[in-house]
């Protein structure tokens, strides 16, 4: 009886397909996994946030959090934030958050990309101080905009994978304003996420948190 067999210039041909194939399908599949990574950092960074600002107002029993202790450091509605008072800020968020280290007066924006990947230069954004927290993100805190006495608390913006790459607006990189309630708001729209990035959170929400883009 014969057995029927490939030759060995068919098995070839058919590696060389599983080959292609595998070229244009792995690097899809790579992206498609990595936007899942980020945007799920995401959701989580914004629960880390949120949750850790509740605790500081049940913490004090109010519903605001400028009636909080910690945002009771902040005295006035200055436009500067110094050192001391970044240190003692800092120190009094330290029992709601897992800080592992922070910076003071960073600009923010140096060392990152727009979504459309032109790269920030060093003075493109106004400073900010920064908190890095025990699971890899860190926090952006516009301390020059935050007061006790009106609105909106301040600009976080969150690094969800910390000083990891891409670095990149509307991917691992988000900004949120922080309410008086604890919460964190989007800041731009969503029709504003292509180029810039600004506004990407909006849209991954809006789409039921994917990463369309």
């Amino acid at each position: 009886m014969k057995r029927m067999a490939f030759t060995l210039a068919e098995v070839l041909i058919t590696l060389g397909i599983i080959g292609v194939v595998a070229a244009i399908t792995l690097p899809t599949l790579i992206n498609n996994y990595q936007k899942m990574v980020w945007v799920n950092q995401l959701k989580k960074s914004i629960s880390i946030v949120e949750n850790g600002f509740k605790l500081a107002m049940a913490e004090d029993e109010v519903d605001n959090l400028k009636d909080t202790r910690l945002f009771q450091i902040i005295e006035n509605d200055s436009i500067t934030m110094n050192e001391p008072l970044f240190n003692k800020f800092s120190e009094e968020m330290g029992k709601y958050f897992k800080i592992v280290d922070k910076q003071f007066n960073i600009d923010y924006v140096a060392g990152y990309k727009t979504l459309s990947g032109n790269i920030y230069q060093e003075g493109d954004g106004e400073p900010s101080s920064i908190i890095y927290l025990a699971d890899g993100s860190k926090l952006f805190l516009t301390l020059g905009n935050w007061g006790i006495s009106y609105g909106p608390m301040g600009n976080i913006m969150i690094d969800v994978n910390g000083d990891k790459k891409p670095n990149t607006m509307g991917r691992d990189y988000f900004s949120f304003v922080l309410m008086p309630n604890g919460k964190l708001i989007l800041d731009v729209a969503a029709e504003n996420c292509i180029e810039y990035g600004y506004g990407c959170a909006a849209r991954i929400i809006e789409n039921g948190w994917k990463m369309d883009y």
